[in-house]
């Protein structure tokens, strides 16, 4: 089970999110926009920043499925994380190119996704979108593309810097140097240009400081190479100031301390209800849009005008997106995903892996 801390940011994280898109889109947004412009504006740009916990995070968890490279090849590492992501993804962008092409029209604006193309929906399918320029289809999808190619770099490294010789939980010396060395470039060079913001490489410094916090918390061994690159990180910021840079360092230090805090004051039905509210936040990162598109359409089908009512409508979107998400994942999400684990009994087995050689999880959630 995830910690506590890390369920807790993650649901509270995911709702943040969901009220950046919400006040980014739409026509309740542009009505509100008449009265507090500045104040909407500093809302959306702070909570653009989330997205920096979302990377450490992702990393910390990514660090904790895998150990040195032993046991799995990339392939099938890379097999494990898109068939865990893209079931459950692929119906929610059927589900938005359903609602965009009925809320098209009611409702005019650049944010809508465009015209359905079937180049356009397989460069999503297969995570590509941002790489091959294609306009996205739906709010935030953007980052499942980004997650998934961060893992990728991250598996490559642990199995082409895998020590056979190794043994238990220790990383080898060229794996440890291997992630140092992209957080640190990361943090110095790519971070800056955000033109790279379609690769992996420019996310890999909140990214990468997260898989060394995990492994420093789980190896004493391991603390140099976190503190190393936590301090390069913040050196960084004297020639390139970035308050999200600032995030994710301050971020990845809470993980760290935190990580084997097993939240002793709080009650086991409170921690598994936090737990089923963090693990909601896929399917709500996913839907919200949906949502945001419908509740525009009805904006502007019964004719509603006023800051308040927009206010009002707003918040009602959040809530409608948060009871929606934890439903979805309940009763959609899991079984689907449950339901294609379920293949490999009729022999394809993304899942396998040799006895001889299997991975040992840190801590446990594979990803």
């Amino acid at each position: 089970m995830k910690s506590w801390v890390i369920n807790s940011l993650k649901f509270v994280c995911a709702q943040l999110i969901v009220m950046h898109h919400i006040c980014g889109y739409g026509p309740m947004r542009d009505t509100l926009r008449l009265q507090a412009p500045d104040a909407l504006e500093f809302f959306i740009d702070c909570t653009r920043l989330i997205v920096q916990v979302f990377l450490v995070m992702g990393g910390f968890l990514a660090a904790q499925s895998l150990m040195t490279g032993k046991g799995a090849t990339w392939s099938s590492l890379l097999a494990k994380r898109f068939v865990r992501l893209a079931p459950f993804y692929w119906l929610t962008l059927l589900a938005v190119i359903g609602v965009g092409y009925w809320v098209g029209q009611h409702v005019v604006g650049d944010w809508l996704p465009e015209r359905f193309q079937w180049r356009q929906f397989l460069a999503h399918a297969f995570l590509l979108q941002g790489v091959m320029g294609e306009e996205s289809i739906s709010a935030g999808v953007w980052y499942v593309a980004i997650d998934f190619q961060l893992f990728a770099l991250l598996a490559l490294c642990t199995t082409l810097c895998s020590d056979p010789r190794a043994s238990g939980q220790s990383l080898s010396q060229p794996l440890r140097w291997c992630i140092l060395t992209l957080t640190a470039s990361s943090f110095w060079v790519f971070n800056r240009f955000e033109e790279l913001d379609n690769w992996c490489i420019y996310f890999m410094g909140a990214y990468g400081i997260g898989v060394l916090a995990a492994w420093a918390a789980q190896q004493r061994a391991d603390r140099w190479i976190f503190w190393a690159a936590w301090a390069l990180g913040w050196a960084s910021m004297v020639f390139h100031p970035r308050i999200r840079i600032v995030l994710a360092l301050c971020v990845s230090l809470l993980l760290f301390f935190t990580a084997s805090n097993p939240g002793a004051f709080l009650s086991e039905k409170f921690k598994s209800r936090l737990a089923l509210l963090g693990a909601s936040a896929y399917a709500t990162f996913l839907n919200h849009f949906i949502w945001i598109m419908v509740f525009s359409s009805v904006w502007n089908l019964l004719h509603l005008s006023g800051w308040p009512m927009a206010l009002f409508a707003m918040l009602l979107c959040w809530m409608t997106s948060c009871a929606w998400g934890l439903f979805a994942h309940v009763y959609l999400e899991r079984p689907l995903l449950k339901w294609v684990k379920s293949w490999r009994l009729v022999g394809w087995r993304p899942f396998k892996v040799a006895p001889e050689v299997a991975v040992k999880p840190f801590n446990a959630q594979n990803p």
